[in-house]
């Protein structure tokens, strides 16, 4: 039996069986389809607890086109990602910082280097933060004439010319190292640059 996604016409039919009270089983049967196939469409797919053939097949292919825009994660990104890893970067940060994957996905990635037998999961382990005093305010990585993202001139949100840069550090929670992500607001030009004792 196939397990691979359903077209519309089987959603409307998995439709009218499920509206007769049929078991999935008996329906996967009917389609000659695996039962996992069904009870994911199912699951998946369903609008305020009902399954709709409709809006089923406008999900999936939401859900195809969002997928096909996402950036292949190649073997360099994959290289970048194990280096911030092994600097104790925690997969939010790199996700969210970087975007070189999604944080889901470095997880995986790491479960997955786990069952091979690698040491990335060893990076994962939680260290308790140093307590401040309360009312102590830390000042480290402070910028003295910083600028908010508030101020900035209506053409930089605009994104109507080329040349304005965004900017944004990383530093690992109990090391020297900083990653500097750049992006360029118009064209979307991603760089990095990785710093192991956090000078230029």
């Amino acid at each position: 039996m196939s397990s691979s996604r359903l077209d519309q016409a089987e959603r409307y039919r998995l439709h009218a069986l499920y509206e007769t009270g049929m078991s999935m089983r008996a329906i996967a049967d009917a389609l000659e389809r695996a039962p996992s196939t069904i009870s994911r469409e199912l699951r998946r797919n369903q609008h305020a607890r009902h399954y709709l053939p409709d809006h089923a097949q406008r999900i999936s292919e939401h859900r195809r086109t969002q997928a096909s825009r996402r950036p292949r994660i190649d073997a360099e990104r994959i290289a970048q990602i194990e280096v911030l890893l092994s600097e104790d970067f925690s997969p939010e940060q790199i996700a969210g910082r970087t975007g070189l994957a999604s944080h889901e996905w470095i997880y995986r990635h790491i479960y997955a280097d786990h069952k091979r037998g690698g040491q990335l999961f060893t990076h994962l382990r939680k260290r308790r933060r140093k307590r401040r005093r309360r009312g102590v305010r830390d000042g480290r990585g402070q910028l003295t004439h910083r600028r908010s993202w508030t101020q900035r001139p209506s053409v930089v949100e605009q994104r109507s010319r080329i040349g304005d840069w965004e900017l944004d550090t990383i530093r690992a929670s109990h090391r020297k190292a900083v990653v500097v992500s750049m992006t360029e607001r118009r064209s979307r030009l991603h760089l990095l640059a990785y710093s192991p004792d956090g000078t230029a």
